[in-house]
């Protein structure tokens, strides 16, 4: 049975040290739910970063891309700029893209940091724990299991 936003506990499960601060260093807005990447370019450092003067205090993040190597996902909205958290560890919610997922796939990073069934060997950020009806951003709980070509 597909689930709808109204059936979900939106802020997921944590586990104790599977939440961090990480900057939205991509230029835009990275949404709640939104899966991310690490930005390599903008790591921790003592390089200053624009409104950081000290440098990086926290990674910097970027919106996940397809078949991407997953960081985590967004708990809380940022704009460009802003520290937000990522859970790394625990149950977080996803959006799907307009393919179905059914509970228990495997899913990877889909285009604008939404997930998908995994195929072949791309990365995986986690497991589905309900199935989605098929249509983009329809919420899906992922159980974070973050792996390469699992």
């Amino acid at each position: 049975m597909a689930t709808t936003a109204a059936d979900f506990n939106w802020a997921g499960t944590a586990i104790p040290g599977g939440d961090f601060p990480c900057i939205n260093t991509s230029g835009s807005t990275i949404a709640v739910g939104s899966c991310v990447l690490v930005d390599a370019t903008n790591s921790l450092t003592t390089t200053a970063f624009t409104g950081f003067s000290g440098g990086m205090p926290s990674p910097g993040a970027l919106l996940g891309t397809l078949n991407a190597y997953p960081m985590g996902v967004a708990i809380e909205n940022a704009t460009a700029g802003a520290q937000f958290r990522v859970r790394h560890y625990g149950i977080a919610v996803c959006f799907a893209t307009a393919a179905v997922i059914t509970a228990g796939d495997k899913v990877s990073l889909g285009a604008s940091g939404a997930v998908f069934t995994k195929s072949g060997v791309n990365p995986t950020i986690g497991q589905a724990l309900n199935t989605t009806s098929g249509t983009a951003n329809d919420p899906v709980l992922v159980m974070i299991d973050i792996a390469n070509n699992a």
